[in-house]
């Protein structure tokens, strides 16, 4: 199997494991739990940048560590973001106004902007070509 093919098998997987796993939770209810995830983890990671700071969330996820920062100016990557918009009712790019979306790569996108703080959680094994 091409490492193409593989690819798109891993994203086609990727979108019907969540929404298999959202099917039932409802939106404000697992909103509020994954916020309240995200705050256990800054705590201890002692992690606690100031409103001013840049964030970068690279292979966010439909409700990745961005959802955190109401505050800050957030750019959140992913190459399904926008079949999460079309199929998951928990995540909806309106609901974000301080986050830039880009729907990409980990390695294709390309930017000159500087961020104080980047997180990649749980993606690096999502990676088309690590290299």
């Amino acid at each position: 199997m091409s490492s193409t093919l593989k690819w798109r098998l891993a994203q086609y997987l990727e979108l019907r494991w969540w929404q298999r796993y959202l099917r039932h939770k409802s939106v404000e209810d697992y909103l509020a739990w994954k916020n309240t995830y995200w705050q256990g983890f800054l705590e201890k990671m002692a992690i606690h940048p100031e409103p001013d700071k840049t964030i970068l969330d690279a292979g966010c996820g439909p409700a990745g560590i961005f959802i955190h920062f109401p505050n800050h100016p957030v750019t959140a990557i992913d190459p399904l973001l926008d079949q999460y918009e079309q199929n998951l009712p928990h995540f909806s790019k309106e609901r974000y106004p301080n986050v830039t979306f880009h729907t990409t790569s980990l390695e294709t996108y390309k930017s000159d902007q500087q961020y104080d703080y980047i997180f990649c959680i749980n993606a690096i094994n999502h990676v088309h070509n690590i290299q």
